[in-house]
């Protein structure tokens, strides 16, 4: 009887541990969130010394582990907030609706992701972030737009737009954001850059040879 309750005990602690949500998984949804607040195309996380692209909100969601049903995962919310522009957390599905109307198709958003990962990767400033120099970028052209903002010391986080955006709308998206998506991407497991990206971790364009 005694083994038969600790394997209970067991089997219920294991389904409390699997029903949340992980770091990938929340860090694809607050870059999501984010895009919707700052009404951006795209929103992803780069590292900004390799091809690795740790979050992309137009990304597919990664499949979720076997065994862990849908349920179990709904009911793993994460914090509510309202941020600066007076957007709340549950406001959010209502506006993503209406963002995906977008003309846009998945590969031209695609497309201008990849453009504006380039295009940072391809900054003098993103070769100081290893000393310690932050990197701060904005790009407002008639069909292209992105802010971008360095965090703890190796990640860049991205805005992308197809077009000229309320920047102040999107500076404060990032301030109110960033400190979430920070934290779940430092929680994320290392990575070794040998093999292929693992599970949450996903990888735009193609490996380009550096500048000198």
């Amino acid at each position: 009887m005694l083994t038969s309750t600790f394997a209970n005990s067991l089997e219920e602690g294991t389904v409390r541990r699997t029903s949340r949500p992980a770091p990938s998984s929340s860090l694809h949804e607050e870059l999501r969130a984010l895009s919707v607040r700052a009404r951006a195309l795209d929103a992803a996380v780069i590292d900004a010394q390799s091809p690795i692209v740790w979050g992309c909100a137009s990304a597919e969601k990664t499949p979720r582990p076997e065994g862990m049903h849908l349920q179990e995962v709904s009911t793993e919310r994460l914090p509510e907030w309202e941020d600066s522009t007076g957007l709340r957390s549950q406001d959010i599905q209502g506006e993503r609706e209406e963002q995906v109307t977008s003309d846009r198709s998945p590969d031209g958003i695609r497309e201008l992701t990849d453009r504006a990962v380039d295009l940072i990767r391809d900054l003098p400033a993103a070769s100081g972030l290893r000393k310690g120099r932050p990197l701060a970028h904005v790009v407002r052209d008639a069909d292209f737009g992105l802010v971008a903002r360095s965090f703890a010391s190796i990640y860049v986080l991205v805005l992308v737009f197809d077009g000229l955006f309320d920047e102040l709308r999107a500076e404060r998206a990032i301030e109110d954001g960033l400190p979430r998506i920070e934290r779940l991407v430092l929680a994320l497991p290392p990575l070794d850059p040998k093999p292929a990206p693992r599970a949450g971790v996903i990888s735009l364009g193609r490996a380009r040879s550096r500048r000198r």
